[in-house]
């Protein structure tokens, strides 16, 4: 059964492996952007170039959290209370609820 679960790292590990990836993910976005900029293909997508700073910083805060949740050892309790509670724990501190293994 325990080679159902994937590979889970601790919180503090998970964030710094987000982090990670978030910034290689932004890195990446500067270099394309920076090549469609001296393309000068942002007068054909956008008139404006203030129209890219929004995405240019939301798309790796998504990949931030998005790499962050998938890699940490913490759930959300599963009787809804809002608690996020380790993958191994048999209840939740909160409220007391079976966690229930998947």
């Amino acid at each position: 059964m325990s080679s159902m679960f994937k590979a889970r790292f601790s919180h503090g590990v998970a964030r710094l492996i987000g982090l990670v990836a978030g910034l290689i993910f932004l890195w990446i976005e500067s270099l394309v952007l920076g090549e469609l900029q001296r393309l000068h293909w942002f007068s054909v997508l956008a008139p404006g170039r203030e129209v890219w700073v929004f995405p240019y910083f939301l798309v790796p805060y998504v990949v931030y959290r998005s790499v962050w949740a998938w890699c940490s050892s913490l759930i959300q309790c599963p009787s809804g209370c809002g608690r996020r509670i380790s993958v191994h724990a048999e209840s939740c501190t909160n409220c007391g609820a079976p966690a229930g293994r998947r």
